[in-house]
């Protein structure tokens, strides 16, 4: 029974975007997708996999640094071989793998039904056979829009883990930001259409400059419920009069921009972030948007959260500084989160502000992104690494630039990466492997012996960074010229 009720849990996943077309959705048509890792400590290989159920079709996806192409993988429950992916026709080629196959319908539902009792073993074709259990992908979301008596306004952010256990309880985590509320706000409540009282998300709460956070475990029956009709449901944020805050709920969708921030450069620079936001509906009262800003090296739960931003139809919103404006002054850098429950475009400009010494600014753009372009693997292109100091004519090649290079996981569970660094005749010069937690952002130098890759210390022009991930990821470079301060901004370019 437990496993039917997480199955039917699932499986709603599937099926609410079609069934619910009247309600807002972001629910994905494609199915829960679970992930594997594979990690060779014999000879430096690594690779990722990813199987993608709809219904009784099973797709995997899977790449390889470092293996033969002579690697099979094989799905596996325990110690037992249950299906070959692979065989004489369906082969690893240039270190990649990808099938959609039919498998039969109890299989599929016992994979959906307890993932973490499958894996996926791969066989390097060196004699090392590597497992790796299967792990569900990131939940969806929800999102609504707040308002309250004398123009307080805020928004609510629910977050869908994975299924903890065989019973399929499902953990929430939620955010509110309010402005106008005050701070004695302190419990969340989920009410039916007519304002019935359904569930307590969090009691006896403490708001910090009206936000508040937290985590509550639903069983897959109510978590059912909020996935198939977000629209049929409210939010109530309380004090101790009654409602404070309240608001209906929708499916959220999500924007990131990889990096962004306020800090202070090697060379006296002085970067700053402007964002820029829009809404492509055409229709309603206008979309909301929640902007998280997710500190290097920080988790989630420290990301800091803006009040709601409510855009018009077809309208925007250009905040200048956002780390002044949005954040209160926060310093250093990091990744954005924007949540809302509409189709809203964004993208920022960091750049070196030199006009309190008259010089004006100098800067790059940097693309507000969804989940579906986040990549498991790619190239970045034209990298250079200048050490020595020499500037000018001095400079090899005239190219007097460093670079940074980053990653961005936007995933609710940590993501391994492979990196390499290669030369003009496709030569790895350089390796690194490094992992990220869940929404963990990262940036560093690409050489020397703070960078990603410390063992290159030579100056260098023109060189490539291919990586393969273990999770979707958000990678990218920045060339920033030692002389001048000005910035080119790299996306990577897919090896699929």
């Amino acid at each position: 029974m437990r496993k039917v009720l997480l199955l039917s849990f699932l499986m709603m996943i599937v099926s609410a975007a079609l069934a619910h077309a009247q309600c807002s959705s972001a629910l994905s048509a494609s199915g829960p997708t679970f992930n594997s890792t594979f990690l060779s400590p014999t000879n430096g290989g690594f690779g990722t996999a990813s199987l993608t159920l709809n219904g009784a079709n099973a797709t995997v996806h899977a790449n390889t640094l470092g293996m033969l192409d002579t690697a099979t993988l094989t799905l596996m429950q325990g110690t037992t071989p249950l299906f070959a992916f692979t065989d004489q026709t369906n082969t690893f080629r240039k270190g990649a793998f990808s099938r959609t196959l039919t498998l039969d319908p109890a299989l599929a539902a016992a994979i959906a039904a307890n993932p973490s009792a499958f894996s996926l073993a791969l066989d390097t074709g060196r004699g090392v056979v590597l497992t790796s259990p299967l792990m569900m992908s990131t939940g969806a979301i929800l999102t609504g829009r707040l308002t309250g008596m004398s123009g307080a306004n805020g928004s609510v952010l629910l977050s869908f883990g994975a299924p903890i256990n065989q019973s399929g309880d499902v953990p929430i985590d939620f955010d509110v930001v309010s402005s106008g509320a005050g701070n004695n706000i302190n419990s969340l409540q989920l009410l039916s259409a007519d304002n019935t009282p359904l569930f307590s998300l969090g009691n006896n709460l403490t708001a910090t400059n009206g936000r508040i956070t937290g985590t509550v475990v639903v069983n897959s029956v109510f978590a059912q419920q909020l996935l198939s009709n977000p629209c049929g449901l409210s939010v109530a944020v309380n004090n101790a009069n009654g409602p404070a805050l309240t608001g209906t709920l929708a499916a959220g969708q999500e924007v990131f921009i990889p990096v962004a921030g306020s800090t202070a450069g090697l060379l006296g620079n002085r970067w700053k972030t402007d964002l820029n936001l829009f809404n492509a509906d055409t229709s309603g009262t206008g979309t909301t948007a929640m902007v998280q800003f997710i500190p290097t090296g920080a988790s989630l739960a420290s990301a800091s959260s803006t009040s709601s931003l409510l855009l018009a139809p077809r309208g925007g919103a250009a905040t200048r500084d956002i780390t002044t404006s949005m954040f209160n002054g926060m310093n250093g850098i990091g990744a954005l989160r924007i949540i809302s429950s509409g189709t809203v475009f964004a993208n920022a400009r960091i750049y070196d502000d030199q006009t309190a010494n008259g010089k004006g600014t100098l800067g790059q753009s940097v693309p507000g992104l969804t989940r579906s372009q986040a990549v498991r693997n790619g190239v970045l292109v034209g990298l250079t690494s200048v050490q020595s100091g020499a500037s000018g004519a001095n400079a090899i090649g005239a190219q007097n630039a460093r670079t940074n290079i980053g990653f961005f996981n936007p995933n609710d569970s940590a993501t391994t990466i492979a990196a390499e660094l290669r030369d003009g005749n496709g030569t790895v010069i350089g390796t690194q492997l490094i992992t990220l937690g869940p929404f963990q952002h990262t940036q560093m130098a690409l050489a020397g012996a703070n960078g990603l890759f410390t063992s290159e210390t030579s100056d260098f022009t023109g060189r490539a960074v291919t990586f393969l991930a273990s999770q979707p990821l958000f990678a990218y470079a920045s060339i920033v010229d030692n002389d001048s301060g000005d910035a080119s901004f790299v996306l990577p370019q897919s090896l699929d």
